[in-house]
């Protein structure tokens, strides 16, 4: 039997295969334009990931033990450890909150204007994301510091408010990320997407 374009449309087949199943597997694995997955999100900021060992073991680029003294640390021990624990928090806090912070920003401005001013205001998404994301960060250093430096009662409640609001806004930006509370039902929907005909009978 031979099938002509009108009863197949392959070309429209192939178009809801792409738009659907397979949009759906590509969103589920590196986000969309909205949001992206935690661990993507890591993998784009793993120049400063390699840049912050350097930091610490080159102990910002002199003597350990002079480094510690001009940083106001009693010890290189006590200098080594505040600067392991500060790098890890800023990973982890402050630096994946650039992504989905930059895509809603430019989604918004692409949804609210046109022309010039939708391309200036995008341009001046990336700065203002990243410097949101380095105030994070310089929040952790200082409070982290402060508490070490001049412990404290408060500077240690100071401390961990700081700690606990960076948290709820990482898990506020990636708490939404579609196909990965349910792994299972995940890896069904790939084997039968993929199983599944572009054209069925």
């Amino acid at each position: 039997q031979r099938f002509s374009l009108e009863d197949r449309e392959p070309l429209n087949c192939f178009n809801e295969h792409v738009k659907g199943p397979l949009l759906a597997l590509v969103e589920s694995q590196i986000g969309n334009e909205l949001r992206v997955p935690f661990h993507i999100a890591l993998i784009a900021c793993l120049p400063m990931i390699f840049y912050s060992s350097v930091n610490v073991l080159a102990c910002d680029n002199g003597p350990c033990e002079i480094s510690a003294v001009l940083s106001g640390y009693s010890s290189v021990t006590q200098y080594m450890v505040t600067q392991v624990v500060a790098w890890t928090l800023t990973i982890f806090l402050s630096f994946p909150v650039t992504s989905p912070i930059l895509l809603r920003m430019i989604n918004f401005v692409v949804s609210c204007s046109d022309g010039p001013l939708e391309l200036f205001m995008a341009l001046l998404c990336c700065p203002l994301a990243y410097i949101w994301s380095y105030i994070c960060g310089s929040l952790i250093w200082g409070s982290i510091a402060a508490l070490v430096q001049y412990y404290s009662l408060t500077q240690l409640l100071i401390f961990m408010v700081i700690l606990a609001v960076l948290l709820l806004q990482v898990i506020w930006l990636y708490s939404q990320m579609p196909g990965r509370a349910h792994p299972s039902k995940r890896q069904a929907y790939y084997e039968t997407a993929a199983s599944s005909p572009l054209c069925p009978e």
